[in-house]
């Protein structure tokens, strides 16, 4: 009797199933949120068929800072994605319409109905107390000829109904946070938190350590330059042309770059003078460990038509930005 009395008063051609209320848990869109680089908060939403979506944002408890897998600091932005090493590539972060930093861990499946059967229940429960549907209604003069139909928002009080689903959410929800090392309150947020180690890593494990203080010429070239003289002498290619050739042609000559120390360990700028009284400008970034897609001594590059752009080989990643006066 209560189907057929939705049906009829509601204008529903049908009433979706769930066997139970957490069912409409496994619908949400869940999305990790990052301040700084580091995941902070959960965003949990649905969207509705009418009217606007529903959403929570759960914190994340204070932990160890996370980072997502394949992270780098701006300051390496210029590595390309599938040259970054210890970690496994994944999709970065998006912008999302509320202009946060978001990376989409589980996609919604569909969109909440004003109505759902819940069969454990027997019954026909609402989403809230309350649903609207855009009614028409005609406008007539005052001999009641139809002048012209115009529609209506109208309100249908859902009050005789069991309890809405929304309340539902709001107790699972609402003023909840996301706990990465013990149990939480409840075995969705549990999945959720497992979701997030999954697809993030500790900051301390990136291996990206900020610079503590600025390293003399000397003892840069203890660090990279083994790495350096590697890269120099490794075979021309086809791809070596425009600048590229030019600073391997230079250092082949053992002229030596002038490195000085960026922002991050591992991370060093530097300037080549050449014959042509030019200054090749460049960074050197050194990974934690070699790729594992190295097969051969061959430098591999990803350089534009003057021969500007990133080229790595072995553990040793450099940008070459620009030839100046």
């Amino acid at each position: 009797m209560l189907r057929e009395y939705c049906v009829a008063t509601l204008q529903e051609a049908t009433v979706p199933i769930l066997q139970a209320r957490r069912d409409i848990l496994a619908m949400a869109t869940v999305s990790l949120r990052f301040t700084r680089s580091a995941a902070t908060a959960v965003d949990i939403s649905w969207t509705r068929s009418s009217h606007a979506r529903i959403d929570f944002t759960l914190p994340i408890e204070k932990s160890e800072p996370r980072v997502a897998l394949g992270y780098l600091p701006d300051e390496l932005r210029w590595v390309p994605e599938h040259w970054r090493t210890g970690v496994i590539s994944r999709s970065s972060p998006q912008t999302d319409y509320r202009g946060n930093h978001t990376l989409t861990l589980t996609v919604g499946r569909g969109v909440l109905e004003d109505l759902y059967w819940i069969s454990s229940e027997d019954s026909v429960v609402p989403l809230t107390s309350a649903i609207f549907r855009t009614v028409p209604k005609q406008i007539t003069d005052w001999q009641g000829r139809v002048q012209r139909t115009e529609h209506e928002e109208r309100r249908i009080d859902l009050t005789a109904l069991p309890l809405p689903l929304l309340p539902f959410l709001e107790g699972a929800l609402k003023n909840k946070s996301i706990n990465l090392h013990t149990t939480n309150d409840d075995p969705f947020l549990d999945n959720i938190a497992s979701m997030i180690v999954k697809n993030t890593m500790p900051l301390a494990d990136t291996g990206l350590e900020k610079a503590t203080h600025n390293l003399s010429r000397s003892e840069i070239q203890k660090e990279i330059g083994a790495e350096w003289t590697q890269f120099i002498d490794s075979p021309w290619t086809k791809n070596h042309i425009g600048v590229l050739a030019k600073l391997k042609y230079v250092c082949e000559t053992r002229e030596t770059p002038r490195f000085h120390s960026l922002d991050l360990k591992g991370h060093y700028g530097f300037r080549l003078r050449t014959r042509d009284h030019t200054w090749i400008v460049g960074e050197v970034f050194r990974v934690t460990r070699e790729p594992a897609d190295v097969t051969d001594c061959v430098a591999q590059t990803e350089i534009n038509n003057d021969g500007r752009g990133a080229v790595r080989f072995r553990n040793l990643v450099v940008r070459i930005e620009s030839e100046e006066r």
